[in-house]
């Protein structure tokens, strides 16, 4: 698995519950992401059996030889990409035979950039959305045929998340008032419907008033 981010959000959350899923079946799992990234210090602290690999920029060709070595020397029946840079390095392997796929996790731009198209459409396998709208995005906008995408949901751990939860302790956390209605978005990107969210936010305003 490669991740370019150096951030944190539902992708690596993900990524790492998928990593932590198949240690527990017997497969090996090899994660490569940036040194600095805040991936590469999660996993070091939650799931330190996880085999970590680390590139200081993937920008540079260096992250393509890095990669290229691991491959040589694993030899994955998968290299599973997410984030823009990796999933370019990824489709040279892809062109070369080897099985790649890449995760989308959020919707696309309407015009989606040239270079983000062929990516998508020439440098994976199979594309796995993690909703319905994203692939309808994928094909609508990136022009990936229908066949090649697959729809897996984030779903939620019963365990973790279910109606004996009050919600209390987040609440008294963030000083949000019982009652209040809650909706996450995470990064306010405008593709992640940023503007929509305000006007929502202003029209509820006006009615309390």
């Amino acid at each position: 698995m490669t991740d370019a981010s150096p951030s944190w959000g539902d992708q690596q959350y993900r990524l790492v519950r998928e990593a932590v899923w198949l240690h527990e079946r017997a497969h090996e799992v090899i994660i490569l992401c940036a040194e600095t990234s805040k991936l590469a210090a999660n996993l070091q602290r939650n799931a330190p059996w996880i085999r970590v690999e680390k590139v200081r920029s993937w920008g540079s060709p260096r992250a393509l030889l890095r990669l290229a070595g691991i491959i040589r020397r694993s030899q994955p029946d998968l290299i599973h990409t997410r984030s823009g840079q990796d999933s370019t390095w990824g489709s040279y392997f892809h062109l070369a035979g080897r099985t790649v796929v890449r995760s989308c996790h959020t919707t696309i731009p309407e015009r989606v950039p040239i270079c983000d198209a062929i990516r998508y459409r020439f440098g994976c396998g199979r594309i796995i959305a993690a909703a319905h709208v994203i692939k309808r995005d994928l094909v609508d906008r990136a022009g990936v045929s229908d066949s090649r995408i697959d729809v897996v949901g984030e779903g939620a751990n019963l365990e973790e998340f279910h109606p004996g939860l009050d919600g209390g302790g987040f609440r008294a956390e963030f000083k949000i008032p019982p009652k209040s209605p809650l909706f996450g978005v995470n990064k306010k990107r405008i593709k992640k419907g940023k503007e929509e969210i305000k006007r929502v936010q202003n029209k509820s305003e006006r009615v309390e008033k």
